[in-house]
């Protein structure tokens, strides 16, 4: 039941999806821009897609969920030569996505994508987005609705003062097994993880 659970990792709300924009756009780095963020999230995006091997195809369905101005998207591109849906709230950075990177885009909430058919992507690459969101049980249903046969989830490890010191965050935990448990809790099996240093578990999951 979920009065048995620990008490709420929850560090912020907003009144409006306008608030909640807003913040993301003035406290979220731009993946593009010099972040050290961006060059890792592309870094990571590359590796998932070496590390799947055979099993990616040229004609698969990839996405990157809250995937920012697509800078990530593009350096998969890049590298395995399949264009990467990027999704995301923010609409200068969508818009950074299509214009700039040239890659297919949807401006939407991960926590309801309707534009998405059941089992349309094949893979999917999260990367430091789900501490972004309001509802993160209901994403990560909703992002396994949408896959068809796995994702990469890189999250951050951290404790309620550090999670509000950045007004986008919303959702916080300091131990991997906080995070396993929330996506085996809400449509997945996590088939594998890694924790690196203290501040961050990079999980591949399949939906259950």
């Amino acid at each position: 039941m979920g009065s048995a659970r620990k008490p709420s990792r929850q560090t912020r709300a907003w009144q409006s999806d306008e608030d909640y924009i807003r913040d993301q756009d003035e406290t979220s780095s731009w993946s593009s821009k010099g972040s050290v963020w961006g060059e890792a999230a592309a870094y990571k995006f590359m590796t998932f897609g070496k590390w799947l091997g055979d099993r990616l195809c040229h004609d698969d369905k990839v996405a990157d969920f809250g995937g920012n101005d697509g800078y990530a998207a593009y350096h998969f591109y890049v590298i395995h030569k399949v264009k990467p849906l990027v999704v995301d709230c923010e609409p200068k950075r969508i818009d950074h996505a299509g214009k700039v990177f040239k890659m297919p885009t949807y401006q939407s909430f991960i926590e309801a994508m309707p534009e998405l058919k059941d089992k349309s992507i094949d893979w999917g690459f999260t990367s430091h987005t789900l501490e972004h969101t309001r509802d993160t049980a209901q994403a990560l249903r909703e992002i396994a609705r949408v896959i068809k046969r796995g994702c990469y989830f890189v999250v951050p490890l951290e404790g309620l003062h550090h999670a509000r010191k950045n007004h986008a965050h919303s959702i916080c935990f300091t131990k991997v097994k906080d995070w396993v448990r929330m996506l085996e809790e809400n449509g997945w099996k996590v088939i594998n993880q890694e924790k690196f240093g203290s501040h961050e578990v990079q999980m591949y999951a399949e939906p259950a």
